[in-house]
């Protein structure tokens, strides 16, 4: 029913966008200068149907029939009225004269800028008419343009139709698109959806829940300044400069244009204030808005515009992107205000609205443009072709950037494909082991799934043979064979990143057994929901310290501990709620783990349960793109029966100084282990708060952030415990991509310092 909706909703829409219209074409200058005026306002009176020049002073307008009247306005020139007895043979000219304006007086003594009384009537009046505003349908027409330095790379355009219904958002149906050979028609998604409306109190903008003007706490967030008066016909407006009064919240900058007697916004243009930080890798991020409001429905000011441009930069040491800049302009053609809409209109998100429509829009004519294009972007259009991709023209240079080009595609024949990987590292058991894994076709229900190794310490073979069948979209079964050589616990330090640290003259954090066997696994995997369960029959075996050889001569190392051999059979369950795990202490994560373990061989058995919870949230300045955010880690586990040393719960320490979050950053190149564990890890991340407080602008501006943080743990073992409690503070995002952490012991005197990735989010 939806989908039938959506097809009648765009041909009706598509029918009254088009019949009957004539297309008329125009500039606009300045009087006495003769130069184009930008985004003047073009009105059919007697309608809400509308549009505005452009950056050259050129206009398109349909008008449904003769004789017709345009109202042409702009702050500062005195309005114009024109009549249309039939369609014009040529383009219109029309020419604005300039009406003056002074500066405010000088008021001795006065407490307050007037600015504020007038503001405070514009939030009043504002509250006023928008508690009587329920729905509005609008007309729309967008266009977005990224260019470098070089020249415009990408133009985007659509139609659209946006409707608005109070407690439920924004819909938008795009009619029709065009867009520049380098991008397809679904790639497509320009639109008025997402762009802010300066009357609203909050404006989401770059990740900021931005404080607006006219918000019903303004006065206490903004200090607004008259600056001037122009005149709009005989009317005042006032020119009102817009700062911010407060350090820490995100809010803007730039001026108003308040008209006078009603007290509405008719101009903005703004940009965020100097708190709005971008962290790395982003090394440049200006942001500008200019929107225009006029009333509709009598009393309902609603935005007529919205022209958005910004400037980005991207990159770190290592790989750079070029500077490229971004314009989108909106025009709001027309509104109906206080009008019904369809409730199956707002039974789908928004996004599924979108990508909908988008998929049966039409190519938008080039003569329906709502917005003339300027002589740049008409040669863009004629000169960028389908190769000219926005991954080549904004592809990165530097060191790092080579390293990706490097040749890692996979062979395909159609939607099958091949993975490959290679499998490489080095411990003092097997010394160097060499191998790969060959992963067929990992889209199709049946994948075979191939490991092979070889270890030249002990010279010999390691292999894993699985066979990833699905039988139902969300169901894997997994039949798997094995002969290879397992650490004895899933540390969160891998195999080549210890192996490597071991190469360079350090020791081999690790512990090994060898395991030999077949098992079955079911899993059962949704987007946020992860069920494991699996048997195998395997037989483990102790292995032996081989090598102590390194790059820089021998070095002593520790033995490698015996498992307990012998025939086991295992059960296994594992479910996962929540984010898929990812490298500690990068990005913040929300999942809940549980896992449970039985197994046995002759005259032995054990049960080993476990359950691991990551969980963030802001604490405060949640307005912020990354407000000051609190990190906790929390891990249970127990166990019954005779644990083998190869079962045993670990807590890891730092691997020499390199030790991430959930980790026991003061306790280097070792770890405690035990049959149960307690472990609570925590983490408050300030940002750049701090260096903001002290004024020091310059390290928040790099996004170096402050963070404090703990992690205690205790494990058991043989009736004995041990307990270990420490404290750390750290700089983070140091060129972007590591933090530096100062750790002391809280049980017993001792600290150290480590190094470790940043925290990213």
């Amino acid at each position: 029913m939806s989908r039938i909706f959506l097809m009648l909703l765009l041909f009706w829409s598509g029918l009254s966008a088009t019949r009957g219209q004539h297309l008329i074409h125009g500039t606009v200058r300045d009087a006495e200068t003769g130069r184009p005026l930008e985004a003047v306002h073009i009105q059919l009176l007697g309608t809400y149907r509308g549009t505005i020049t452009n950056a050259e002073g050129r206009f398109t307008l349909e008008i449904p029939h003769f004789p017709a009247t345009l109202h042409v306005r702009r702050i500062g020139y005195r309005s114009r009225t024109i009549h249309l007895a039939v369609p014009p043979d040529t383009a219109l000219v029309v020419r604005l004269t300039p009406v003056a304006y002074a500066l405010p007086p000088v008021i001795v003594g006065a407490e307050n800028d007037p600015a504020e009384e007038i503001m405070r009537r514009v939030i009043a009046r504002k509250q006023a008419w928008r508690s009587r505003l329920h729905t509005y349908r609008a007309e729309a027409y967008s266009r977005q343009t990224v260019a470098t330095d070089t020249g415009i790379v990408l133009i985007a355009e659509t139609r659209s139709l946006v409707f608005w219904k109070r407690g439920e958002g924004v819909r938008e149906v795009v009619q029709a698109r065009r867009q520049t050979a380098n991008l397809s028609g679904p790639q497509n998604l320009v639109g008025a959806r997402y762009l802010p409306n300066f009357y609203d109190d909050d404006l989401e903008i770059a990740g900021y829940r931005m404080i607006g003007p006219t918000h019903s706490e303004a006065l206490r967030y903004y200090r607004f300044r008259l600056t001037g008066y122009r005149y709009l016909d005989d009317q005042l407006v006032y020119d009102i400069a817009v700062e911010p009064a407060t350090r820490f919240q995100p809010v803007f900058r730039g001026k108003l244009a308040v008209l006078d007697s009603v007290y509405a916004l008719l101009e903005v243009d703004l940009e965020p204030g100097e708190m709005v930080l971008f962290p790395p890798p982003f090394q440049e991020v200006r942001l500008h808005y200019r929107q225009q409001f006029s009333a509709f429905g009598g009393v309902f000011w609603l935005p007529v515009d919205v022209r958005v441009q910004g400037v980005f930069k991207i990159g770190f040491p290592g790989l750079q992107f070029p500077r490229f800049q971004v314009r989108q302009l909106t025009r709001f053609i027309t509104y109906e205000v206080n009008v019904p809409l369809p409730d199956t209109l707002f039974q789908k998100t928004a996004a599924e609205i979108l990508e909908a429509s988008v998929a049966r829009a039409d190519t938008l004519a080039t003569q329906l443009a709502r917005v003339p294009l300027t002589p740049p972007e008409e040669r863009a259009y004629a000169w960028i072709d389908s190769t000219k991709t926005l991954a080549r023209v904004l592809a990165p240079q530097g060191p790092l950037a080579r390293l990706g080009r490097a040749d890692n595609s996979s062979m395909s024949v159609g939607p099958q494909r091949t993975r490959f990987s290679p499998r490489v590292w080095f411990n003092r058991v097997e010394g160097l082991r060499v191998g790969a894994r060959l992963h067929l076709w990992p889209e199709g229900r049946v994948q075979p799934d191939v490991e092979l190794g070889y270890a030249f310490a002990p010279e010999r073979f390691a292999y894993r043979l699985q066979l990833h069948v699905r039988p139902l979209r969300h169901v894997t079964l997994t039949p798997r064979l094995f002969d290879e050589t397992l650490t004895r616990w899933p540390s969160v330090y891998s195999r080549p990143i210890v192996g490597l640290r071991m190469l360079m003259g350090g020791s081999d954090y690790l512990d090994y057994y060898r395991r030999k066997g077949f098992g079955l696994e079911a899993a059962y995997e949704r987007t946020r929901l992860h069920v494991r369960t699996g048997y195998f029959r395997e037989r483990h075996r102790s292995d032996t310290l081989r090598t102590t050889w390194t790059l820089f001569g021998h070095r002593s190392q520790r033995p490698n501990p015996p498992a307990d051999e012998g025939r086991w059979q295992r059960f296994t369950a594992n479910v996962r709620i929540g984010d898929e795990p990812l490298p500690a202490g990068l990005l913040g994560r929300r999942a809940l783990e549980l896992q449970a373990e039985h197994g046995r061989k002759a005259g032995t058995r054990y049960v080993r349960v476990g359950v691991l919870l990551d969980a963030y949230w802001p604490t405060f300045l949640r307005r912020r793109m990354m407000p000051p955010t609190l990190y906790v880690r929390l891990q249970a586990a127990t166990a019954d029966g005779t644990l083998p040393p190869q079962a045993r719960w670990v807590l890891d320490g730092a691997l020499g100084r390199f030790g991430p979050f959930g980790t026991l950053r003061t306790l280097q190149n070792a770890f405690l282990e035990g049959d149960h564990l307690l472990l609570f890890a925590w983490e408050h991340n300030f940002r750049s708060l701090p260096f903001e407080l002290l004024g020091l602008r310059s390290l928040a501006r790099r996004g170096i952030e402050w963070m404090i943080g703990g992690t205690h743990g205790r494990v058991w073992q043989a009736g004995t415990s041990r307990n270990y409690h420490e404290l750390t503070v750290a700089l983070n995002r140091l060129l972007g991509m590591f933090r530096l952490d100062f750790g002391v012991r809280l049980d017993r005197p001792g600290w150290s310092w480590g190094i470790s990735y940043a925290r990213i989010f």
